[in-house]
């Protein structure tokens, strides 16, 4: 088979705040994208995040992991996602953070394969769920 995945990612902005006389705008819409899965796979995980210590996104069950979306199902506060060191798990360095209610899709590294990296997040204030999903490749 081919195009087993389907990702149409989009980004509007109309803030007519900037100004009213030439409001900012702005259209990001590449249109979607199929995208072949290599290998059958996928894990789909509801995650407790605390603000104490960083919580590992496994992905060991995955041989490639391909693509991954991450939800912040909290309705108040934060979380940050990134990686940490599969030697130093304690420490996260963050790519991304998601405020409540949002959601991020992006491609992992072939260094969580490689068993150098782990996908990793740490919420900000108080413990979050988040929706991780990461397909195989």
């Amino acid at each position: 088979m081919a195009n087993e995945i389907t990702f149409t990612p989009s980004l509007n902005l109309n803030n007519a705040s900037v100004s009213s006389a030439s409001p900012d705008k702005l259209t990001f819409n590449p249109g979607a994208l199929q995208i072949d899965q290599s290998a059958l796979g996928r894990l789909d995980n509801i995650i407790t995040v605390q603000s104490t210590a960083v919580a590992q996104i496994s992905t060991t069950d995955l041989t490639t992991p391909g693509y991954a979306a991450i939800h912040n199902l909290d309705a108040a506060n934060y979380v940050e996602i990134g990686v940490t060191s599969t030697t130093g798990a304690t420490v996260l360095i963050p790519f991304g953070k998601l405020k409540f209610g949002e959601a991020k899709i992006f491609r992992c590294s072939s260094s969580l394969n490689a068993g150098t990296y782990v996908l990793a997040a740490k919420a900000n204030t108080a413990a979050v769920k988040i929706r991780a999903i990461i397909l195989e490749d």
